[in-house]
Order: structure tokens, then sequence, then C-alpha cells
């Protein structure tokens, strides 16, 4: 890859080369003459269809004969113009050479030159780079029909200084140069923007146009030639469909006071399955906020398009995109020639839209590698000193505050680090953890990091607003300072008719009879018991398995050997010294972990119980909290096709019986569990124990986010709000029975950095 950023073409090369293939192939017929070619008449199309047909059984079998593409049998899914130009007069060449459909944008004049090939559309006095030409699509708005399909857009262009003729050269997606701003790397190109008017008007606030910017994210003009403007466009939803109105295309960009020429303008439409493969496309719509929010995260734009070289102003640098086989997209970011490499990198400025409201963090993570310049030889260095290691350097703005920066340090990289391979970098960082909200005016992300004359190397970026529940388990929270605070708090539970929700959210249920385990982790493991309700059942989606429906009626907690037992309504009691006085939990140092229960008597001889397990140290624990993929698992939603007994509650009577949890997550197993065991004083224990699960839930909520803002803020808090107290109902009173057991084989995985008080 050393050799490869050495000696490839540079873009430019690439670029003349193509310009001057193209004056040899200058298209001499017009647009309207490709429309106007003969059509075959009936009796040919349906000789060309049995042939079609012919060949593809010979080929697939009849079997297959329903897969056959509509354009295979000659039935374009749109007249055939859409599929070649729908533009009109794109090469100017209508009627011996004219303007045609062309209107200039307003101040700019607009003319028809002629060149060694023909004519071409040159716009001048331009004061603003949004100038430049528009063409109104009259009758190609059948081409908009449908869904799912792009454009692709080509046309010719050169590009110069009007004052001193001289080519322009300043169109670069890739390296910007001291005092040049990020922005300005995509207006000093040329630029298409296609305009729709639906029907019922635009989602774009005030307008009744919907207009996207498009990008030939390849483009780097031979300021002395002709250049290919060729860029495949995916069409939002709102510019998709029967109801388009009017549309228009337009051309802009280029420094102001810049001279467009602009010839052989095509844009046709092409179906997805028909892309060209290895060609970019450019999508104007940007991921949700809680997917994505860097632009051309992995290089699939072929170019640095979106990033810009942070730490410019210290030395000029390069960035750029190679091709790469650590993704799907080919291509991967790299920052080279970098005099001072801890704090000149890749860098990319994101949406203050993503960052507004409260209790919300920023994930962010990339696949990484440092190697020597002029060896190509992988960098070592992060192994030995955290300094070479690359890093998060975050730059804000916070209201009227000065300007934030922190440099944010993955040490679980650092411990690992492979200096041939790809490396994990990954951090969590505390954006609005509190009841302040901040006003970022702007963010700015940027890679950076590495020992002299390192190439830093990227890939697969992420950035994610997350809330504090989608926080992923075992990675360290820091702070907008780069404090190091804690890993996310975890709940995990297990209550009612089997309902399990594991540490990652996912909700599923456990009817395996005995005992489980609910949690492993070091020297704790806590298991529940689990017997069947008599007459009901669930099954599996197939419904090749049945199983009794169960609950807990007993819970067990290992901790160094010490086995403590609750069973028959018993609950954690105050000669314990884990128990915690107050808050009626078993609280453990090592790691942190609490373990809370409420029980509810369900028949005249049992109590079934609820369990929550509360804990940082839930990466690399085993048990149902954690499990994924196991076939006894009877997920939320193949439960909703158990047949339930013929005189079993409607659906509608267990909502009336469930109402008091209406807005809470208990509602849905409320309404089954009521459904399941179709007895009405059992289902009322059930309600019961749901109403007080719910109870017990907020206050973990509650005690999680004082915690949370505690580490994050570093501030010190009124006392934090307790664990709830959790009452029993005609339980016994005797204590629960302490017994030695063998101690646990599953070794921590995680060590803790700081031991927080969940």
């Amino acid at each position: 890859e050393m050799v490869q950023l050495s000696h490839r073409p540079t873009r430019l090369k690439r670029q003349k080369d193509r310009s001057n293939a193209l004056l040899q192939q200058h298209p001499a017929r017009s647009v309207m003459a490709k429309l106007q070619k003969p059509r075959r008449s009936r009796m040919e199309k349906v000789i060309v269809d049995i042939s079609v047909v012919l060949f593809f059984v010979i080929l697939f079998g009849f079997d297959e004969i329903d897969n056959i593409p509509n354009r295979w049998l000659q039935e374009d899914i749109l007249p055939s113009f859409c599929y070649e130009n729908f533009l009109s007069n794109g090469d100017f060449e209508e009627d011996g050479g004219s303007l045609g459909e062309w209107h200039a944008f307003d101040k700019s004049k607009l003319d028809l030159v002629e060149h060694e090939l023909g004519h071409a559309m040159v716009y001048t006095e331009r004061d603003k780079f949004y100038h430049g030409p528009k063409h109104k699509i009259k009758n190609a708005l059948p081409c908009f029909a449908g869904s799912g399909f792009y454009f692709q857009i080509k046309a010719k262009i050169r590009m110069y200084d009007q004052a001193t003729g001289e080519g322009i050269t300043k169109c670069s997606h890739d390296t910007l140069h001291p005092g040049e701003t990020s922005w300005k790397k995509g207006i000093y190109c040329p630029i298409i923007t296609l305009i729709t008017q639906p029907e019922g008007g635009s989602k774009i606030p005030g307008s009744l146009f919907d207009f996207y910017a498009i990008h030939d994210t390849n483009m780097e003009l031979d300021p002395d030639g002709w250049n290919q403007l060729d860029v495949i466009y995916k069409l939002p939803e709102s510019q998709q469909g029967e109801k388009i109105l009017n549309a228009y295309i337009q051309f802009y960009g280029g420094p102001v006071g810049a001279a467009v020429w602009i010839d052989d303008v095509v844009v046709k439409r092409i179906e997805e399955g028909r892309l060209p493969s290895g060609h970019p496309i450019y999508d104007p719509i940007r991921p949700a906020c809680t997917d994505n929010i860097l632009r051309n995260s992995d290089g699939e734009y072929q170019s640095a398009f979106g990033w810009d070289n942070f730490g410019r102003w210290i030395s000029e640098f390069r960035i750029d995109a190679v091709p790469s086989e650590h993704d799907s997209s080919g291509y991967s970011l790299v920052a080279l020639d970098r005099n001072l490499p801890r704090v000149q990198g890749i860098g990319q400025l994101l949406m203050n839209t993503c960052f507004t409201g409260l209790n919300y963090y920023l994930h962010v993570q990339a696949d990484v590698q440092l190697y020597d310049q002029t060896t190509g030889l992988g960098s070592a260095a992060c192994a030995n000193e955290l300094a070479e290691c690359p890093y998060f350097r975050v730059m804000y703005k916070d209201g009227s505050k000065p300007t934030g920066v922190a440099n944010l340090y993955d040490m679980e990289m650092k411990k690992a680090w492979a200096p041939n391979n790809w490396n994990k970098l990954e951090f969590v960082i505390a954006l609005a953890p509190g009841p302040t909200e901040p006003f970022f005016s702007w963010f700015k992300l940027n890679f950076v990091g590495g020992p002299f004359n390192s190439v830093l190397k990227i890939d697969n970026a992420r950035a994610r607003r997350l809330t504090y529940e989608e926080l992923p388990a075992g990675k360290i929270i820091q702070n907008l300072q780069g404090d190091l605070t804690i890993p996310p708090i975890k709940t995990c539970a297990s209550k009612g008719l089997a309902h399990v929700i594991s540490f990652p959210g996912e909700r599923f249920e456990n009817h395996i009879l005995g005992w489980t385990t609910l949690y492993e982790y070091g020297d704790i493991k806590v298991e529940t018991h689990k017997v069947p309700v008599s007459g009901a059942t669930v099954s599996d989606a197939s419904e090749q398995r049945i199983y009794e429906a169960a609950v807990n009626d007993a819970v067990k907690v290992t901790y160094k050997d010490i086995t403590y037992n609750f069973s028959n309504g018993n609950l954690p009691w105050t000669d314990n010294q884990y128990f915690n006085s107050g808050d009626q939990r078993l609280r453990f140092p090592d790691p942190p972990l609490s373990v809370l229960m409420s029980t509810t008597p369900w028949t005249t001889n049992g109590y079934f119980y609820n369990v929550w397990v509360v804990t940082y140290a839930s990466k690399g624990a085993s048990g149902l909290c954690s499990v994924e993929g196991d076939e006894d698992l009877i997920r939320t939603e193949s439960l909703r096709t158990t047949k339930y007994q013929i005189d079993a509650p409607t659906e509608e009577e267990a909502k009336m019986e469930c109402s008091e949890l209406e807005e809470t997550d208990n509602f849905q197993d409320c309404i089954s569990d009521v459904r399941l065991v179709n007895d009405p004083v059992i289902a009322a224990a059930f309600v019961h124990s749901a109403v007080e699960a719910s109870g017990v839930e907020l206050r973990i909520s509650q005690k999680v986010e004082d915690e949370v803002l505690v580490a994050t803020t570093l501030e010190i808090l009124d006392p934090p709000t307790a664990f709830p107290t959790v009452h029993q109902t005609d339980a016994p009173t005797d204590a629960p029975t302490v017994a030695p057991t063998d101690a646990p084989t599953v070794a921590p995985t995680v060590a803790p950095t700081v031991a927080p008080t969940v």
C-alpha cells in the first residue's frame, strides 16, 4: 500500500488522460435525433421476447422463468429516452447550435460558444459561487416514476479565471491548503442540483421544491483541458414517484469570477440492478444521527470528500482515499506527509443538529493503522507509548464559552495494538449527561496521532448519538475534558412469566424449568429457579416446541464460594454484610454489582420472584443477561403466536386489567401473562407484581443517572437517590439459607478502573 501511494497516477493525471480521450469521442448527433430512431414493430418485439425467454429457460430452467427482468423482454419500465438521455439539447447542437431550454440563474451571463468539436455553453460574470445555468425538464417527468432508481449525470467541463484566463486548479475533494476552510473545498468544484416540485409541497420548510447539491466526489480539475464530470446520484424518496410536478437541473460551483464551459450533458436513469460496478454512488441524505453522523466514513466516495486535513496550519500534508480490501467499499482514508502527526490528521465538521437535547452521548469508533511512510512497515510505537497511538482530538463551541478541546485516548486499543493489522479505536463521550442542555454551535471530530513520518489510515469510521441506555457495555465513558470516568451501568431483569431483558436490551423468554444462570462474572453468579404455572403453555414461532409457562420461585446468589438462597418469599436481610441498609438489595464490591428482588404470593403455598442485576461489569459476563441466539429462548415476538386457552381473557380484557401499566415497558408483558394464566386470582398477582416492578425500574434508572452525572461532571451532588425498599405481601420472616458452593470458574475479562456504587 505504501508503494501504491508513491507510484499510483495522480487524480489530475487520470483526469488529463480522460480529457484527451473525450476530445476524440465528441458526440455529433443531437439527443432529438436519438429519440427519433425507428421503433420495432409489434411482431419484431414478440420474436425478440420469445428468443429471450427460450435463452433464459435453457440457462436456468422453467422454475426461474418468473425472474426474467422486464427489460430483457424489451418491456422497458419507462420510455427508452429515460435510459439514454432525457435532457434535451445536452450537446448544444440543436438547430445548428443553440442554448435551447438553458437559462441563466441570477446574475450570471449565458452564451453559446464554438470550439474545436462543435458548440458548448459558457456562463460568466458570476459574483456568487451558486450562479450558473438551469434547465427545466419538461417531457421527462415520467422518468421519475417508481422508486429505488438512480440518475447518472455526465458533462464535459472547463473552468478558468475570467479576468486572467488562467485555468482553475482549486477544485479538490482531498487536501486543503493553509488558510482555506473545509466548506470551500466543495464549492471550488462544479456542482449540480436536481430541483423537484412534489405534489403537496416540499419537506423543506418554507419551500415548494426539494433540492440537493450533487458532487462528483472524484473530480479534480485539469486547468488546461476538458474534464469529465460523472456522478451517479441516489435520489431521495421525496424526488421519486409519479407525483413530481416540475423538475430542473442546475449547474453551479467554482470560485467567484470563474468562467465555466459545459458540453455534452447527459442525464439518464439507471435501475438498481444495472448500476456499474466500482462507481461511487452519491447520496445527499446523511444517515440518522443515531446511525452515523460522519459522511464518506469508509472512503466509499473514492476520495476524501467531506473530510479535511486537520492541522494544515502547522504544515501542508495530504489526505486521500486509497484502494483497500478491508471492507466492501474497497477504499480507506489516509493522512500522509505529516510533520507533526500528534496534531495532524483527518477531520470532519459534524452537524450541530445532532447535538441538541438532554441525556445523549457520542459513540465513535474506527479501524486504524499506522505505518512508516518511507519503509511501509507497520508502527509498533503505540504499544510502548500512548502519545504515539492514534487518538481523537475533539473541538467544539458551546455557546459563548471559549472553544473547547479534548484529547480522547483508547487504553484498550493500546494494550492490544497490532503493528501490522487493523486496530479498533473506540470511545464514548458524555455530551449531555445532566439536567443542563449544552449549546453546540459546531462540533469537530479529528483522527490524529502516531510517530514521526507515519501514515495514519482509517476505515469504517462511525459516530453515533446514543442515549445512556443504548451505550455499548464495558466501554469507559469520557467527558468533554477527556477525563476517564466509568463504563455504562447496565440492568438485566428476569420477571413475571419468564420475561428476560438482557444487558443490550433484548427482550425474550426462557421457560426452561429448574435452575438457570442469569448472570456470571468472576466470583459472582446469580441463578433463578423456575417452576411451571398450571395450564399455561407457550411455543416457539414454528410451534415445534411446546413449553409449560414458568416463573421464578427461588433465587440463588453465589459470591466468593458462599451461596445465599432466597425462596418462600425471603428477601435480603440485615444480618448479611453485603446487604445495603435501606435499599433491600445485595451489593458486592468485586465487580461492583447490585442484586435487587421483589416477591409476590401467587398460590396458597408459593411465591414468585422478580430479579434485577445492576452493574457495569456486563461486557464479558455470561448467562441469560448476555446470551445471544440460544435456541431455548423464546423471543417476545414469537409469543404473539401463542394459542391461549379457549376461555382465556381477550387482548382487550387483558389491557383493561393492565391499564395501570400502559405507559411502562411492562405493559405488553402484563397482557401476555394475564391471558396465559387464565385465572383471575393469579392474574391479579401478576398485575400487582408488574406494577411493583415498574416502580423498582424507575428508581434504578434514577439511581444510575445520579451515578453517571457525578462521574462525568466530577461534581458532588446531594445524597443519591436510594434504590426502592421492596415490600412483600404475607412473606415469611425466616432468613435465607447460606451454603458453600464450588468456586465459579469464569474469570473476569475486564478490569474495572473506577468502582461506581451501583
